[in-house]
């Protein structure tokens, strides 16, 4: 009865093979039982939309290609090939018409104004809201019993309320054929399926929030979220940064594994080979293509980096710590003016006055260090979008914090609450249950 009257059907013949249907509909027999009756009453009222309702009775013998149709939805194992468009009705109708009348009822909707002008005329008293009204029914129009709204990507849109509006972004996002997409892209997707009301890119984007698996599989925030914190470095190997690498191919000695520590302001660097690290850090190494000979390569390795001029001070790892220059193997094969010019007898002298001039020189490498970390945190400031956190706040955690991540995998784990502010974009986290602790925060730079 809903399909004809949805399809504009004006009179209705229907027929069926129980004559105790039949009979309760004409008013022949009373409807005893409850649910019963439920059903009586919504065959009369939706009857009454119709110009003219008949029920006929006719033999079973008549009514089998009917029973099929009835038994096929349930019989049906796939959805592939189907040439029968079947009606899935999610809820029985008792409870719908139950449920639309509590709505209706109980909570005002944005469209009962102008469903009440376009059924009845009825305007409220105040009159720039009356005119506001007819202005905006002119976009609308009932088609029976439902008020639509005229679109541009569709003739027509269902116009519903705020409990259908839910179920309806809910299946188009995360039902059978939903995919999780983005609030706007989320929105144009319901417009498109034909529904409309008036806070539908706002309610989008507020489940997309809100959605468990768009949150755990969100992408990763590359943009920082608090500012470079430069790290001062007062003098030559005050301070030194570790790199732990392994597994590299076996080599003389067992040696698979390398210690590797620069100076944080010579930027001096030192390499030592050994047979086992027990921290369990991998880091990308430059000497995979030497194989098992790496050892033999790592002092060729690391002298190329001590000779190299270094972009934070402007000056040579090697000269920052003996005062002049390294004389590289190709200055011997093929001298240069310097090695020409060279002097054993007044050479030792021009080394000590290289020496006691040398603390100018790091000085001088010292300013330029700090400039140059200047301008490197003055352009990452530019990108930083400051996301603050309170104690007790909810927030997700990276899922590749451990390097462990497959392909598939959530992004993002959770939610912790926020337990303790360390620092800047430092806290310190524990799950829901308040047992366990968990550091978290962005590395010092």
């Amino acid at each position: 009865m809903k399909l004809a009257r949805a399809a504009g059907a004006k009179y209705l013949e229907a027929c069926s093979d129980s004559q105790l249907v039949v009979n309760q509909v004409r008013g022949d027999f009373e409807a005893i039982e409850k649910r019963m009756a439920q059903y009586l009453n919504l065959i009369r009222t939706i009857g009454q939309t119709f110009k003219k309702f008949e029920l006929k009775c006719v033999p079973r013998t008549d009514n089998e290609e009917a029973d099929q149709l009835a038994k096929l939805a349930s019989s049906l194992t796939t959805m592939k090939d189907r040439s029968i468009i079947l009606l899935t009705q999610e809820h029985s109708e008792i409870e719908e018409v139950t449920r639309e009348v509590l709505v209706s009822t109980n909570k005002p909707c944005w469209k009962d104004a102008i469903k009440a002008y376009l059924t009845t005329g009825s305007l409220p008293l105040d009159k720039k809201e009356a005119r506001a009204i007819r202005i905006r029914a002119a976009l609308f129009t009932m088609i029976p019993g439902d008020l639509y709204k005229r679109g541009f990507s569709q003739p027509y849109l269902k116009c519903l309320d705020p409990e259908r509006a839910e179920y309806v972004l809910r299946e188009v996002h995360e039902g059978s054929c939903g995919n999780h997409a983005g609030g706007r892209s989320l929105a144009g997707k319901v417009l498109r399926q034909g529904y409309f009301w008036p806070t539908m890119r706002r309610d989008a984007l507020d489940m997309v929030r809100c959605c468990r698996k768009c949150q755990e599989h969100a992408n990763i925030m590359h943009v920082p979220a608090a500012p470079m914190q430069p790290i001062p470095n007062p003098c030559p190997f005050d301070q030194w940064g570790m790199d732990l690498i392994e597994k590299l191919p076996r080599a003389i000695g067992q040696k698979e594994c390398l210690i590797v520590a620069v100076d944080y302001f010579l930027k001096w660097v030192e390499a030592e080979p050994l047979s086992e690290i027990s921290e369990k850090e991998h880091l990308k190494a430059r000497l995979d293509e030497a194989k098992g000979s790496w050892v033999d390569e790592l002092p060729g390795v690391i002298w190329a980096y001590r000779t190299t001029v270094r972009q934070s001070t402007g000056e040579l790892p090697f000269n920052l710590i003996y005062g002049t220059e390294a004389v590289v193997p190709a200055q011997i094969g093929e001298e240069t003016l310097q090695i020409q010019q060279y002097k054993s007898n007044t050479n030792g002298v021009e080394r000590r006055a290289d020496l006691d001039l040398l603390g100018e020189v790091q000085n001088n490498a010292s300013v330029r260090a700090e400039m140059y970390k200047r301008r490197m945190a003055k352009a990452y400031n530019t990108r930083v979008r400051p996301r603050n956190f309170q104690v007790g706040d909810l927030v997700w955690r990276r899922s590749d914090v451990q390097g462990n991540l497959e392909k598939l995998d959530a992004k993002w784990e959770g939610p912790y609450e926020v337990a303790k502010t360390i620092g800047s974009a430092t806290y310190k986290l524990r799950k829901l249950d308040g047992k366990r602790f968990l550091g978290l925060g962005m590395p010092p730079i």
